[in-house]
């Protein structure tokens, strides 16, 4: 007698083999690059196996499973705008630290130039 686990991994694999290119299709819009697709589309292979079992009517999965990654894309986007403003935010940080350090140098080489200058300019 099959177990409840061998029926859901059926269930999904059959399922996955009608619907999961109309997935890869719908995330592919989404982010429109085909690298993070395929790993988004990953994610989701593995967050539907696990909830497989919540399904209470097949002929509802591919809502179901949109609705899934319509979710992962959301968190994905939202992790990527987090990590994009943490570089921004890195990189105005050494633009600062670099135009300081220039500045100094700056008022270092005119402190230097006035040294050198006669008497005749007031010091």
């Amino acid at each position: 007698m099959p177990s409840l686990d061998d029926n859901h991994d059926e269930l999904f694999r059959r399922l996955w083999s009608e619907y999961g290119n109309e997935i890869y299709f719908f995330v592919l819009a989404c982010l429109r690059d085909e690298s993070d697709a395929q790993d988004i589309l990953q994610i989701i292979a593995i967050k539907i196996d696990k909830k497989i079992g919540t399904l209470r009517d097949e002929k509802r999965f591919k809502q179901w499973a949109i609705k899934i990654a319509r979710y992962t894309v959301i968190d994905h986007i939202r992790q990527q705008q987090a990590r994009e403003r943490v570089i921004e935010a890195v990189y105005l940080k050494s633009e600062l630290h670099t135009a300081e350090d220039e500045y100094s140098d700056i008022v270092l080489l005119v402190d230097d130039y006035i040294k050198q200058q006669p008497e005749v300019w007031g010091r």
